[in-house]
């Protein structure tokens, strides 16, 4: 077996030199993923695609490669884990069809499963942040080496400032899923995609424990990318099985950007909270002309005196806000901005959720923006960072506090404070209409 793992390691990264020995790098970027990344849809129960780091190096030819390594847990039927890593290439080949743009894109993967310690990285990380470790076996099954390929035709119809792309592929792998898919994209500009998949998964053969893994990424697919510059941010979402998973990236070459930003048309904005009760709260907003769509999102464990995992939580705000300036300063403006939507509160025993409730709420944001609106400029969007602070009352909590366990303290407070960092984006879709590349799904299109 260790003999079968040493080639399997050797074949998997026989194709790195390649990048080692490019002449023009287009981009590159990495990241790090996790489920945890969602906009609160769905329950996190830390199953299925639990973590992952995904490294892409694109060339100036078109030529793009991939390395993705991923730790898949199963807490709900299995109890078991294993680790996957894939090296893969793909290329797309552009031609016109009067209105339309047509792309077809080969693709071809090596791919390594089994135990590659990715359970150790995991929880470090749990131990750095104080929560529970993950105690979950591997398979108990030998490494699973396989290439597979396939392709995909785009048909992208501009309109406005960005377009409609169509799109279906399929990938053929030895011992492991053959796939089919279909995915209609949404992109109101160049910096932004929405996607609705739906993939139909063939396991075939595959050993019945990862069937059993694999298998809940069959049906529609939800997908957000954003890019900017260097950062660009993901996720993806599968309604019927609830299970989530995104990252951030960042492009080193990214920084390079020419600048075309003069105007903000809307603006995109993402952010951390600190909350009084629940602890760190991911921020998303959509906003056009001071009126904003908010999310917040918060998941997690629910611990005992000792440490140990009792629950899981998941929760968080659905709103819509307007945001005042009283005056413009070029190095802080301060904003205030009343809000009002809807919390959700969920409790989950057993990876099972158990309790869920929905309150109206109200709030106000207090703020300051840092700088002026195009003091970071990278291509035809601009950055601004932002601090504040925010209190919001729930309405009804009465009817609710009571049916959460003790443990749960959240929604016990009819009060909600928070403290606030994020950072929001212009986008100038003039500017950004004239840049040739749109946003790409971001994991590789060999991965579930």
């Amino acid at each position: 077996m260790n003999n079968r793992r040493t080639l399997s390691f050797l074949l998997v990264f026989m194709l790195v030199p390649v990048l080692l020995h490019a002449r023009v790098f287009d981009r590159f970027a990495f990241t790090v993923s996790n489920d945890w990344h969602t906009p609160n849809i769905g329950y996190n129960v830390d199953d299925g695609m639990t973590c992952g780091a995904h490294i892409q190096a694109g060339f100036v030819s078109g030529l793009t490669m991939k390395l993705d390594g991923v730790s898949f847990t199963d807490k709900l039927t299995t109890e078991t884990r294993f680790d996957l890593i894939s090296l893969g290439a793909f290329h797309p080949f552009r031609f016109s069809l009067r209105s339309l743009e047509v792309t077809m894109t080969p693709h071809l993967s090596f791919m390594v499963a089994g135990n590659f310690g990715f359970r150790t990285i995991q929880n470090s990380w749990h131990l750095l942040r104080r929560i529970p470790i993950l105690r979950i076996d591997y398979l108990d099954a030998d490494t699973l080496f396989t290439a597979q390929g396939g392709g995909v035709l785009s048909l992208f119809f501009p309109f406005g400032h960005g377009g409609l792309d169509a799109h279906i592929g399929f990938t053929i792998a030895f011992e492991w899923v053959n796939r089919f898919e279909a995915t209609i994209a949404y992109h109101p500009d160049h910096a932004t995609r929405i996607d609705l998949s739906y993939r139909h998964l063939d396991l075939g053969d595959l050993h019945p424990t990862l069937g059993d893994y694999l298998d809940r990424y069959r049906g529609f697919e939800i997908s957000f990318t954003h890019t900017s510059g260097p950062l660009a941010e993901f996720f993806l979402i599968y309604p019927a099985h609830n299970i989530s998973y995104g990252s951030y990236a960042f492009n080193i070459l990214g920084f390079n950007e020419e600048k075309t930003f003069i105007k903000a048309d809307w603006t995109y904005s993402f952010g951390f909270a600190l909350d009084n009760r629940p602890g760190v709260l991911q921020l998303f907003e959509i906003s056009y002309r001071g009126f904003g769509l908010e999310i917040w999102n918060t998941s997690g464990s629910i611990k005992n005196d000792a440490g140990m995992e009792i629950a899981r939580h998941q929760g968080g705000l659905y709103a819509l806000s307007y945001r005042f300036e009283p005056f413009d300063h070029p190095l802080l403006t301060p904003y205030l901005k009343p809000f009002g939507g809807i919390q959700r509160f969920v409790y989950l025993e057993n990876l099972v959720p158990t309790i869920e409730h929905y309150l109206p709420a109200i709030g106000l944001e207090l703020g300051l923006l840092v700088g002026k609106e195009d003091d970071i400029v990278f291509g035809g969007t601009a950055w601004r960072p932002c601090i504040g602070a925010t209190a919001h009352y729930l309405f009804f909590h009465d009817r609710i506090a009571s049916l959460f366990p003790e443990v749960y303290t959240h929604p016990k407070n009819r009060l909600q404070l928070g403290l606030l960092i994020a950072l929001e984006i212009g986008h100038d879709m003039d500017a950004l209409r004239t840049q040739s590349r749109r946003p790409e799904r971001a994991l590789a299109p060999y991965l579930p």
